[in-house]
């Protein structure tokens, strides 16, 4: 009864929460177990009733690690609760009832030495299908309850979440103890122990949901970035006013450290800042100007905001302070009306270009028809937004956090508007023959690192892999060409595999070709971009790169764009003597290429053949799934004339190698995606022991590194240092 009375309690505070609808549901479950064991176990009860309440039982142990399961489900919201979770449970639950109903599941008889009923299941096979579904319903809240821990940075969920998480690991040992002791010792019956771990399980959530006074968890993840975004320093207290929340800028402002804030009462905090004592429990909001000591032994002059923080019950849950730094607010005050009138500068000149590019491109009917289709969208979103928020931004009433709001959106709008104009600009230079090649030295290598680096984060964003190859060294790779249209059309191309791109990978680079004409012969740069996106039909792969062109029709409707990119970069191409083409499949992606005279710089690669390696060179693998420390390795080792091979992962790292017979040495980083490191050199090592394998990773200590010493010849450390890796290569090749 007590339990059915908190299901009921848990529910009316909050009925549209699901959290506490799942906790009404497990709560109901078992009061209905209590109420089914009390009759079980009781020997003045008849077998008749005593059989019906095993059924039932059964029911509720099965109800009831459902909805545990659901709570914890709703509790971390890492696993979405939709209709098809309900209806699968629902099935397994109604299949069971069916299956008790219909058959003679279960049967009792009398223990005598123990005066009690005793349950004998007549179906074992059914009943540990019922047991392995029911612990695993159960398992699996552990383990969602665990990440969730391990994820959450909320300290009121973090030790809510702790609570649950001791108390279902309590239970969990109360119900092994009572299903394994009496299998062992059949002399020892414990009747009450599932009843008893039940029990913990369930007040342990309740317990946590009344403690902290949340009936509804919602993730804290976009809270906790935009507090440590603030410009403003921000103190959050609980309600006996210790700190439990500070961000970077309070440091900053206040020229003080994380020891000065944490776990320190709000009253000590703001007098040793201002020297003025506040009484913060009787005081209700307020704002003050006051001046605060720094290090600099220099008064600085803040806002202090207050302000109490009240649910929706009208409790005290905590208390907000922000200080504000007044000349900070001055200067952003400037900064805000410079950039304002640097836009509508800016925007009267692009104005004035655009209206230029657009009479260029009505002397053409081709050009005319598909500007009015395409462009009128594309120009007037970001120019809307310009114009209406720097309108705006004179407001009297406006907030701080909206002003800087609405600065972002017409920097982006500006960017965006300055990138639809250059894209008009350059294709009416191409279109009117007055685009001009600036022929210069250019580093190719140096192009793809940057790109990498600039598109890097994108790729990350949204989950996709983004890799670069290069098939010639730094000294190499040194060629006379255009790097302003070498780099915009792999940028091109690059901006455009990411938006059509959803999962898998990205990858660019370029490849050497040797291209005859009659008896002569000249080498040629092949770059490539492969991707894993919606892919492109057959029949649209010429009309891509026409001009305005694009795919499909929804793919402006969906994704935007001017359809100009591939028009631009096929106008580079064969401005710089090269072609440009794709090869695709729909929902396969798609690579394209182009490509560019190989000009080298240096005399020596005019003579020598780019494509062959001198056959006295050794060959090392380089296994690292970073770029960048790929990289370092080669700049270190440029000077031994190796032929170094990269591979990504492990299990790329044993195909190069299983493909490559030549290799002399292979450097092996630990930890890489899909194979590691110490899994690839013992296949290698099963098939050529002899060859030597260096280990290299961070692990410094004598016994991680113990542990590599079976399969590894030696070791290098994160960071790696020049000598220690020239030293340890030279002796082995």
């Amino acid at each position: 009864m007590i339990f059915l009375g908190l299901a009921i309690y848990v529910l009316i505070k909050n009925k549209k929460a699901l959290l506490n609808q799942m906790i009404f549901g497990l709560l109901l479950f078992f009061s209905l177990w209590s109420l089914a064991l009390s009759f079980i176990e009781n020997p003045l009860a008849n077998k008749t009733t005593a059989e019906f309440f095993v059924h039932i039982g059964n029911l509720a142990g099965i109800g009831y690690g459902i909805f545990a399961f659901l709570s914890i489900c709703a509790f971390t919201k890492l696993i979405k609760l939709n209709k098809i979770v309900y209806i699968l449970l629902a099935v397994y639950f109604t299949s069971v009832l069916i299956f008790q109903i219909t058959t003679n599941f279960a049967s009792i008889t009398i223990k005598n030495n123990l005066d009690l009923w005793v349950v004998e299941y007549n179906n074992n096979q059914i009943y540990l299908l019922v047991s392995l579904i029911h612990n695993s319903l159960i398992f699996s809240g552990f383990i969602l309850l665990v990440k969730f821990i391990r994820g959450n940075i909320d300290f009121i969920q973090k030790k809510q979440a702790g609570i649950i998480l001791i108390t279902a690991i309590i239970s969990f040992i109360l119900s092994s103890i009572n299903i394994f002791i009496p299998k062992l010792f059949p002399q020892i019956q414990m009747p009450l122990l599932v009843d008893l771990c039940m029990m913990v399980f369930a007040v342990g959530f309740v317990y946590s949901i009344i403690k902290y006074e949340l009936f509804e968890i919602t993730p804290k993840m976009f809270v906790n970035q935009i507090i440590d975004i603030l410009p403003a320093g921000l103190l959050i207290a609980d309600t006996k006013n210790q700190i439990i929340r500070f961000n970077k800028s309070l440091l900053e402002i206040t020229e003080r450290s994380k020891n000065d804030f944490e776990k320190k009462q709000i009253k000590g905090i703001i007098q040793s800042l201002s020297g003025h004592e506040f009484d913060f429990e009787n005081k209700s909001d307020f704002n003050i100007q006051v001046n605060i000591l720094i290090s600099k032994q220099e008064p600085k002059p803040v806002v202090l905001f207050f302000k109490k923080v009240i649910d929706k019950h009208n409790r005290l849950i905590g208390s907000i302070i922000l200080i504000q730094d007044i000349e900070q607010l001055i200067s952003s005050q400037k900064q805000l009306e410079e950039l304002n009138q640097s836009l509508e500068n800016r925007i009267e000149e692009r104005t004035i270009e655009l209206k230029s590019a657009k009479e260029k491109a009505e002397e053409s009917d081709r050009l005319k028809t598909a500007f009015l289709q395409n462009m009128s969208h594309e120009i007037r979103t970001p120019l809307n937004a310009i114009c209406g928020f720097s309108g705006m931004l004179n407001m009297p009433k406006i907030t701080d956090e909206k002003r800087d709001t609405f600065v972002s959106i017409i920097q982006n709008s500006s960017n965006q508007l300055l990138s639809i104009v250059t894209d008009i600009l350059t294709i009416s230079s191409l279109e009117t023959k007055q685009e001009k090649l600036n022929i210069s030295k250019v580093n190719i290598n140096e192009i793809i690192v940057d790109l990498l680096t600039i598109f890097k984060t994108q790729a990350q964003n949204k989950n996709i892999s983004l890799y670069s190859k290069q098939q010639l060294n730094d000294k190499q790779s040194e060629i006379y060409t255009d790097k302003t249209k070498i780099t915009q059309i792999l940028s091109n191309l690059l901006s455009n595999a990411l938006k059509f791109t959803h999962e898998g990978f990205i990858e660019f680079g370029y490849t050497i070709l040797e291209t005859r004409h009659g008896v002569s012969q000249h080498h040629d740069l092949q770059f490539y971009l492969k991707d894993t996106g919606i892919g492109i039909k057959p029949e649209l792969h010429e009309k891509i790169f026409e001009r305005f062109r694009q795919a499909d029709k929804s793919i402006q409707m969906n994704f935007g764009g001017t359809g100009l990119g591939l028009s631009i970069s096929k106008g580079f191409a064969e401005l710089l003597g090269g072609k440009i083409w794709v090869e695709s499949e729909p929902e396969k992606g798609s690579t394209f290429y182009f490509t560019i005279p190989y000009e080298p710089v240096n005399e020596i690669d005019k003579t020598t053949s780019p494509t062959k390696q001198n056959e006295n060179f050794r060959t090392v693998l380089v296994a690292e799934d970073e770029e960048y420390n790929f990289l370092f390795i080669e700049e270190l080792l440029i000077d031994l004339d190796l032929k170094l091979i990269h591979a990504k992962d492990g299990q790329e790292t044993v195909e190069i190698f299983k493909t490559n017979p030549k290799i002399d040495l292979i450097l092996m980083d630990i930890k890489m995606p899909i194979m590691n490191g110490h899994e690839a050199a013992k296949i290698i090592k099963k098939l050529k022991p002899d060859l030597p394998i260096i280990a290299q990773s961070a692990y410094a200590l004598e016994h991680e590194r113990a542990k590599f010493e079976e399969i590894f010849d030696d070791y290098l450390t994160k960071p790696i240092n020049e000598k220690d890796l020239i030293e340890i290569v030279t002796k082995y090749i």
